[in-house]
């Protein structure tokens, strides 16, 4: 019953603090979510 079920998603900036509470989020609400961060180490620990 989500509205956001199977949506895409690109999040900016999404390994650290806020951005990645963010994709968590929009994951939890349904949502396909890329993640893209010049952050290379934060992004090899979000699986």
């Amino acid at each position: 019953m989500y509205r956001l079920d199977g949506k895409p998603a690109l999040l900016k900036g999404g390994t650290t603090k806020i951005g990645r509470r963010i994709g968590t989020r929009l994951v939890e609400e349904g949502c396909d979510v890329g993640i893209v961060d010049i952050n290379v180490t934060g992004g090899l620990r979000m699986h």
